[in-house]
């Protein structure tokens, strides 16, 4: 299991999810898929972090989630000629 499969079982995050699904169905009157509900939860929960928004004991557990650095994407990508 990746943690990013973690995360995306953590209790929280789900009701994350569920309620950005909610909220979407209301105003735009089309429902929105989980997987459109994730991306926005992860990326909502990125900026708050970054922005300073989370207290170091959340950051913590968030943290559980980051990728390993053996799972991380190369920092560079190099094109052939």
């Amino acid at each position: 299991m990746t943690r990013h499969d973690d995360l995306r079982a953590d209790a929280a995050f789900c009701k994350a999810v569920q309620a950005t699904r909610g909220v979407a169905s209301v105003m735009y009157g089309t429902e929105m898929s989980k997987e459109e509900a994730e991306m926005l939860v992860s990326v909502a929960l990125t900026t708050f972090a970054n922005a300073g928004g989370l207290s170091e004991a959340s950051l913590g557990r968030l943290a559980r989630f980051a990728p390993a650095e053996s799972e991380a994407e190369p920092r560079s990508v190099t094109r052939p000629n």
